[in-house]
């Protein structure tokens, strides 16, 4: 694809949002009355164009160059995890799903002695205290528990 054929989906968008504009400016009831809303909502409705625009011009050039595609690609090798986290996982009545839940969280790629899993539960939600406690004594992670 030679650069006319990619500028030129480019310059027909670019085209397309400012006349898009252009006819808001001239027929919006609300920019005619100076309403800071409106004004808010012509200034987004920008940005938002301008970033669609930018974003279709750099695909363009991203597929045309496969070079380029492996330079922006996310990174291949990921450092070592070095920092913690903790999932809260509120539940009340859901002795259904909670299961899933909490192997779904467990199964998150992360070091299991660098993430922890909370369960909370009020005391007189019996049914998915049980099933949360099956569940994490099945997982075997020492820091997953039940408050």
């Amino acid at each position: 694809m030679n650069l006319p054929m990619k500028i030129s989906p480019t310059i027909i968008l670019i085209t397309f949002f400012a006349v898009t504009l252009f006819w808001l400016i001239i027929n919006s009831r609300l920019w005619l009355n100076n309403s800071l809303f409106g004004i808010l909502i012509v200034v987004f409705s920008v940005i938002l164009s301008l970033q669609a625009v930018l974003t279709l011009f750099w695909m363009l050039y991203t597929w045309e160059d496969p070079e380029k595609a492996r330079s922006y690609r996310s990174p291949r090798n990921l450092s070592v995890p070095a920092y913690s986290f903790t999932a809260f996982l509120p539940a009340r009545h859901e002795e259904k799903v909670i299961s899933d839940t909490i192997q779904a969280v467990n199964k998150i790629d992360y070091p299991n002695d660098l993430k922890e899993i909370i369960i909370i539960c009020r005391n007189d939600d019996e049914e998915t205290i049980k099933k949360a406690q099956t569940t994490i004594e099945k997982l075997k992670n020492p820091k997953d528990r039940k408050s």
